[in-house]
């Protein structure tokens, strides 16, 4: 969202200079009600209220929900060990120790994000859903591709970024990471109703396409925390034999994808 707002930004004051075609009506659209959209001060607080992490900066005093990560990470590592031979893993549920270790995973994360999604959140959480498919439409217009020369929609982003002279992130880990955590919340909204009675039959197979989805939120939460990783200093020059520096330690969980 960030390049679709600079782009109409820069359209409208007449800063660009390439002809976007059909593309041209969607970015005014976008342009004449931006202020009746969610601005990115109000979408930071919004994510950090709900996941506990945003794109930028949010006030000291905003509500951050700070147990999700970690409680996100339980729950996908649960589903991940689900065959570990370890636990004494057994046929196609895993066993009693992997389903109870999901189960009671699943339902911290089901009651993590209840307490964190109280006032406006359906709200703002429709109209951020609407802003993305509008942003998507405009960015992976043919006609868009075509004024910069790109492949794809990220290809816009990224000409949009060099005529801007602005940074965006690199998006496939958080496209990533978004698409297999919506997979395990879209799982988690249909357990729910059994994850809330006593314990009674398994809760996920070892084939569930929600178990890859785990593997493949927690490789993208991985790439995520290595790339915003600060990079090590380098050492001063010294003799040959006083060149050799321990390891950095390894991260934290709750420091991944922040």
């Amino acid at each position: 969202m960030p390049a679709v707002e600079t782009l109409a930004g820069l359209a409208s004051t007449g800063a660009l200079t390439a002809d976007l075609g059909g593309a041209t009506p969607l970015v005014a659209h976008w342009w004449q009600h931006r202020s009746q959209r969610p601005n990115a001060a109000e979408r930071d607080a919004f994510f950090a209220r709900l996941f506990g992490t945003s794109d930028g900066p949010v006030a000291a005093e905003a509500p951050r929900n700070l147990q999700f990560e970690d409680r996100m990470l339980e729950l996908c590592e649960s589903l991940y060990k689900l065959d570990d031979p370890g636990s004494g893993a057994t046929g196609p549920t895993g066993g009693t120790i992997g389903q109870a270790r999901a189960r009671n995973a699943a339902k911290a994360v089901v009651e993590n994000l209840g307490n964190a999604s109280g006032g406006i959140t359906a709200f703002l959480a429709g109209e951020i859903v609407a802003m993305l498919k509008d942003a998507f439409a405009i960015a992976g217009h043919a006609d868009l591709r075509h004024a910069f020369a790109a492949r794809d929609l990220w290809g816009v982003v990224t000409a949009v970024g060099r005529i801007a002279h602005a940074s965006f992130r690199p998006a496939a880990p958080y496209v990533r990471r978004g698409k297999a955590g919506m997979i395990v919340i879209a799982w988690l909204a249909d357990v729910a109703d059994r994850l809330a009675g006593p314990p009674a039959g398994a809760i996920v197979s070892v084939g569930d396409p929600v178990v890859g989805a785990a593997i493949e939120w927690l490789e993208a939460t991985l790439d995520i925390g290595e790339s915003n990783a600060p990079e090590a200093p380098q050492p001063a020059a010294a003799a040959p034999a006083a060149r050799a520096a321990p390891a950095a330690p390894a991260s934290p969980w709750s420091a991944l994808g922040g």
